[in-house]
């Protein structure tokens, strides 16, 4: 971690935990990101012989620059007894962190997964790379680029 910053926004978001009320939660994505925030589920033989429900958010971006995390929420829409507003969170779980660089910072696409690949194979429409797309060579020829003494 970057010593020489008195608040460090990455440490932060990573590492503590402050309860925020779900309205406020909502104002604030709202704010943040762009695209579909609710899907509907993809049935995905992984391999293993059996279908998986799968939930690809593939048109989901991130409006501002730091380390973020997403929060998913399983709801049975049907669940609900007829007319009431109220649903059950049926499943919750928090992904890993994740980036968002700006232009200048961005490192490159990286090959597309195996798992991203046979999504695709399956009909989600995924953006799918077979080639790794660095960020062009800035003028003092460095390619790579340093961000918090971290180098990507």
């Amino acid at each position: 971690m970057s010593g020489n910053s008195e608040y460090d926004s990455s440490f932060t978001q990573q590492h503590v935990h402050v309860p925020v009320p779900e309205s406020e939660v909502a104002r604030l994505t709202s704010k943040v990101l762009i695209g579909s925030k609710v899907v509907q589920p993809h049935p995905i033989d992984l391999g293993s012989g059996r279908k998986n429900l799968l939930f690809v958010f593939p048109d989901l971006a991130v409006r501002n620059l730091g380390t973020f995390r997403l929060r998913y929420k399983f709801f049975d829409l049907f669940s609900s007894p007829p007319g009431s507003r109220h649903t059950n969170i049926q499943a919750e779980c928090i992904g890993g962190s994740f980036r968002i660089f700006s232009t200048k910072h961005f490192p490159g696409l990286q090959i597309s997964t195996d798992l991203t690949k046979r999504i695709s194979a399956h009909g989600v429409a995924l953006n799918i790379r077979n080639s790794e797309r660095r960020n062009k060579k800035r003028k003092d020829g460095n390619d790579r680029c340093q961000i918090d003494d971290e180098i990507y």
